[in-house]
């Protein structure tokens, strides 16, 4: 009976102590802890020192942190000399812009500038799809990152230039307002040449002051900035300005800036463009003028 009990009986397991399970685990997730805390310091000293550590603060959009040029007029108002070093820049307010200039710069360019954020995020897939089955290349940059690609940074195509870009554009749009931002690019924007800004444009192809170009000109810059030198009425190949031209014409009309019969007008109209002449008007006055500035001004 004894024996036959003892044949049914179970021979005890080994028995972990408790203590030691819970030491071994609190070991291993400490260990874990120290592994991920290791990885997740490299990753941020390295995003700081690839990426933060020379990043430009946005308020260097300011016009008051860009050089412009010096201008010297007579007692009419009439323009003498324009003295710059490498960039022809006047920085004016938005309000001194055309209507139609600021239209046509954002059908071309960025036709939901005032809907989206700092990155069009629509944009970008509408690009990526238009290259992969269209074979067409297709802009998904927002006008602040273009603002920001112009200004701050280099325009080099890697990855980590393109980071800073969207991070600069998105700290932007919090420092100033949609307004601002056009105005920012509109007055900073390289549109052909040393001509950088609307301004220095309208003086540079058409003679005047940008307050007075009308619906035709403005469509003829507006289309310059995507490419200043292939679509230059100057360059090798003047039809290729007129055929973009067209093209932001037609993107006023889509975006119901302006009327189909605006668009045929402006379509038509023979643009008087400025000819170029390096004499100064009043060469002796000028030079006094900019010799007293210099030991002023350094």
């Amino acid at each position: 009976m004894v024996l036959l009990l003892m044949g049914k009986m179970e021979l005890p397991k080994r028995i972990i102590p408790t203590k030691l399970v819970k030491d071994f685990k609190r070991k291993s997730r400490s260990k874990r802890n120290i592994v991920v805390a290791i990885i997740l310091a490299l990753l941020l000293f390295s995003f700081y020192y690839f990426i933060l550590r020379d990043l430009p603060l946005p308020t260097k959009l300011s016009s008051s942190s860009n050089p412009q040029s010096t201008l010297i007029y007579d007692r009419n108002g009439k323009l003498l000399y324009n003295i710059y070093d490498k960039k022809n820049q006047s920085f004016i307010p938005l309000s001194s812009i055309p209507k139609y200039m600021q239209e046509a710069t954002i059908a071309i360019e960025d036709k939901d500038f005032y809907q989206h954020g700092a990155v069009d995020f629509r944009g970008i897939a509408r690009a990526a799809f238009s290259i992969i089955f269209h074979r067409q290349i297709q802009g998904g940059s927002t006008l602040t990152q273009q603002l920001v690609k112009n200004s701050l940074l280099t325009q080099e195509q890697t990855i980590l230039r393109k980071i800073k870009e969207v991070i600069l554009a998105f700290a932007t749009e919090i420092v100033y307002s949609k307004s601002q931002v056009l105005e920012m690019y509109l007055n900073q924007t390289p549109y052909g040449g040393t001509s950088y800004g609307v301004e220095a444009a309208a003086e540079a192809y058409f003679g005047k002051h940008a307050k007075d170009l009308n619906l035709a000109e403005s469509a003829l810059l507006a289309g310059l900035p995507q490419a200043p030198t292939q679509f230059s009425p100057f360059g090798a190949h003047p039809e290729e300005g007129k055929d973009r031209q067209i093209e932001v014409l037609q993107a006023m009309q889509n975006e119901g800036y302006i009327t189909k019969a605006q668009e045929q007008k402006a379509e038509k109209e023979d643009l008087q463009y400025k000819k170029f002449a390096n004499d100064i008007k009043a060469p002796h006055f000028v030079l006094y003028i900019k010799d007293l500035l210099i030991a002023k001004y350094g």
